[in-house]
C-alpha cells in the first residue's frame, strides 16, 4: 500500500465517521454498545442465516482468491464483503424498523465503503 492511497483512506475514514457520529446526533440515534448484542439480538432470523451463509461463503471466496490472485486485493474483497453484509442490513432494517431509521447508518456505511473500493481499484496496480 503506497502513502497517497493510505493517507486517502484515512481521510475518507474520518468523514465517514464524523458523518455518521453527527447524523447519530441529529437523529438522536445512540451507538450500540456491544458487537454481539448488535449482530443477534432482536434481528430477523432469515436475515441472520443470510448473514451466517454469507460469512461461510466469504470465507470460501478468500480461500480461493488467496491462491490466484495477489494478496494486495486482499483488502478490496474484504471491502466488497463488508458492503454487502451493511447494505444487507440496512434492508432488513428498512423492511423491519422502519421507524427506528438506523438503516440509513448502515447505508451511509455501504457509501463508504464503495468509496473504499473505488480508491483500492484506483491506487492498486
Amino acid at each position: 500500500m503506497n502513502d497517497p492511497m493510505l493517507v486517502t483512506l484515512i481521510i475518507i475514514l474520518v468523514v465517514y465517521l464524523f458523518t455518521d457520529l453527527l447524523l447519530r446526533k441529529k437523529k438522536g440515534h445512540k451507538l450500540s454498545k456491544s458487537f454481539i448484542k448488535n449482530v443477534f439480538h432482536n434481528r430477523n432470523k432469515l436475515f441472520i442465516a443470510i448473514d451466517i451463509l454469507l460469512v461461510i461463503a466469504f470465507l470460501g471466496v478468500a480461500a480461493y482468491a488467496s491462491t490466484r490472485f495477489p494478496p494486495t486485493y486482499s483488502p478490496l474483497l474484504l471491502f466488497t464483503f463488508l458492503a454487502f453484509i451493511n447494505f444487507l442490513r440496512g434492508l432488513e432494517e428498512w423492511l423491519y424498523k422502519r421507524e427506528e431509521k438506523e438503516y440509513q447508518h448502515s447505508w451511509l456505511a455501504v457509501g463508504f465503503l464503495l468509496v473504499f473500493l473505488t480508491v483500492g481499484f484506483v491506487y492498486i496496480p
